[in-house]
């Protein structure tokens, strides 16, 4: 099993200086919470859901700096865009908490909670690291979050809204420009676009069927925006094993779908979520129940390759290094992280984390000045199947 390279400490030992360490973490942290210090490394955050620990790895010699306790769990990165910064927006939690958090690394503890009264809520914040966006599927509701610690509306809800009518949206994306966010609307088969600025649903298309039958829902999902601004894609439910859809976002007003992938063009089973590579030329589809990625050549819209992850795993999301060279996979069900070479486009190693492992975020931020944890050391606070132990995951 990989330990971190400092001396790790068990957990009676980690309760007892804790409270030594806590406000050492704090006075390094409080001037600036939640943007890097002047030691910053390129890490990526992986979060085990099995203890609510976060195992940081070095993303340029693959290798665990340190495990720290975090008090909560992420899966899906809320960070894509804006990521100098310790602190992790979560809304979709291993205890189905109805709130959306933040965890700060520097301190090594939730900071900030805000009540959504929906278990699933999907998280991205702005380019400018000003605001995280919210879409809270039970209650058709989306909340704009300061998001900027050095403001006095850091934490709260700024603006809402409620959408149409059991519209479920069910993920969030947000455009590289800042402008717009993309959101399926899981129960009523929809797509939607919203106006960041004024907050309001500017454009609701349908998502046909295209594998389904008459008595058969499309239920999209979950989705990405480009780096380039011009495309989304997104995840489908649509039995028999999932499909894609891919949307021209050109023009926010009328997004066209223009393709969707199934089995017959190679997608894998059970597609959950996807990230484009940095170098803009392909999009990376995790496949949850084959345990695969898709690989989509964005100059034709078509599947060229497919990369197996890990026999029996279960992955659900993924983050590239901070220099695009790498996608970091945690596969829950194994408890490691498997590092894919984007330019060759294969597996190049596989890490060993702590339990459960789902979310994985790249961070640009110092090392945490808290004192490192044993891997498998916290009390394991989740024990859900076998499978994904997550509420979001592609069911229900």
């Amino acid at each position: 099993m990989s330990r971190s390279k400092e001396k790790s400490i068990s957990r009676r030992s980690f309760l007892k200086v804790m409270s030594a360490t806590t406000g050492v973490a704090w006075v390094l942290s409080r001037s600036s919470l939640g943007f890097a210090q002047s030691e910053a490394k390129d890490l990526i955050a992986i979060s085990n859901t099995g203890d609510n620990s976060v195992t940081l790895i070095d993303s340029v010699t693959d290798t665990i700096v340190k495990t720290i306790a975090a008090g909560s769990n992420f899966s899906f990165g809320a960070n894509k865009h804006f990521k100098t910064t310790s602190l992790i927006w979560t809304g979709l939690l291993a205890d189905q908490a109805k709130e959306v958090q933040v965890i700060d690394l520097a301190q090594g503890k939730v900071v900030k909670k805000i009540a959504t009264n929906s278990a699933q809520n999907y998280t991205e914040t702005t380019p400018d690291g000003q605001f995280t966006i919210s879409s809270n599927r039970f209650t058709d509701t989306y909340f704009k979050i300061g998001a900027d610690p050095s403001k006095p509306n850091f934490g709260e809800v700024i603006a809402n809204f409620k959408t149409y009518n059991n519209a479920g949206p069910c993920d969030i994306t947000v455009s590289p420009d800042g402008k717009y966010s993309y959101s399926p609307d899981r129960n009523s088969d929809n797509f939607s676009v919203i106006d960041l600025a004024s907050f309001k649903v500017i454009a609701t298309v349908p998502v046909p069927k295209v594998l389904t039958k008459a008595d058969q829902k499309v239920e999209p999902f979950m989705g990405t925006a480009s780096r380039d601004g011009k495309w989304v894609f997104v995840e489908n439910v649509e039995p028999p094993s999932g499909t894609e859809s891919i949307f021209d976002v050109s023009n926010p007003l009328t997004p066209v779908e223009v393709k969707r992938l199934t089995p017959d063009d190679g997608l894998g089973k059970g597609p959950i979520t996807d990230e484009f590579t940095l170098d803009a030329k392909f999009n990376f589809i995790i496949n949850r129940d084959s345990g695969t990625i898709s690989v989509v050549d964005l100059k034709e819209l078509k599947i060229v390759n497919t990369i197996e992850l890990a026999k029996g795993g279960n992955p659900i999301t993924g983050d590239f290094s901070i220099d695009g060279k790498k996608f970091y996979v945690p596969i829950q069900n194994q408890n490691t992280v498997v590092v894919v070479d984007v330019a060759q486009q294969k597996v190049i190693k596989t890490i060993n984390v702590g339990p459960r492992p789902a979310g994985a975020i790249a961070l640009k931020t110092s090392v945490p000045a808290l004192l490192g944890v044993a891997l498998n050391s916290l009390p394991i606070v989740n024990l859900g199947g076998e499978a994904c132990a997550l509420p979001c995951c592609g069911s229900r």
